[in-house]
């Protein structure tokens, strides 16, 4: 484990046992199972491969950690990971993610290239990879059951999206800003979305809101129309 960090400011962890290691916790057996490192000053790469087996969440989140990222490395028992805020690049593979995963926070990194949502953990409940340089074309049509944050905003994708088959208790869906371009069924969001942004993209089509709906829905800098409908009033 020691070996997937290449520096600590002001603490050697080769010459402490991992019990004072900082932002460590230990089960009873005092194995890892969650580091919290989050603006650590940490510096250098991660490799995940020598992430202990034990541990469920990782974060390292505003350190000055740079180079790829080996998603297919995590072991098989990790729930959440953060690495958000770093300078990470390349590509992400979201095909082979431990099977339990519920959150993975990628956000304000230059991961770059396409990515494959048709694929992800049917226990993951949040996803973030906004404010990234990721391209092409994103399928909404098969994500996660239980998915309840999906953000993609502020980064290069394109084409059309098909926002008809949304999990059902999904709360919040942010798409723009993004290159996403076309006519656009809206008829099918989930009630449950709290919040629902296509700011600047290039989409098209029409939002019917019932006026006691409580969702927010961004369309500025799009093609997309909010309907206001008016609701039905108890007795």
């Amino acid at each position: 484990f020691q070996q997937s960090i290449t520096g600590f400011r002001d603490f050697d962890i080769g010459k402490h046992s991992v019990e004072e290691w900082s932002g460590i916790t230990l089960n009873e057996n005092g194995e890892i199972v969650e580091a919290k490192w989050d603006y650590f000053a940490l510096k250098g790469s991660l490799a995940f491969e020598w992430l202990p087996a034990s541990i469920r969440a990782f974060s390292a989140v505003g350190n000055d950690i740079t180079g790829s990222i080996g998603l297919m490395m995590l072991p098989d028992g990790m729930r959440g990971l953060n690495m958000a805020h770093k300078g990470l690049q390349g590509s992400i593979d979201l095909c082979n993610l431990p099977k339990g995963m519920r959150m993975l926070e990628l956000n304000v990194n230059e991961l770059s290239g396409s990515i494959d949502l048709t694929h992800l953990p049917s226990t993951l409940r949040e996803l973030h990879l906004q404010h990234n340089v990721l391209t092409g074309s994103v399928n909404l049509t098969c994500l996660p059951p239980h998915l309840s944050v999906l953000a993609l905003n502020n980064n290069s994708f394109s084409g059309s999206i098909d926002v008809t088959q949304l999990p059902a208790g999904m709360e919040y869906c942010i798409l723009g800003p993004n290159g996403f371009v076309g006519e656009t069924d809206f008829s099918h969001l989930p009630k449950s979305l709290k919040n629902f942004d296509v700011d600047d993209t290039k989409l098209c089509g029409t939002i019917d809101v019932d006026e006691l709906t409580r969702t927010t829905f961004d369309t500025v800098g799009s093609l997309v129309r909010i309907i206001i409908t008016q609701g039905e009033h108890a007795d």
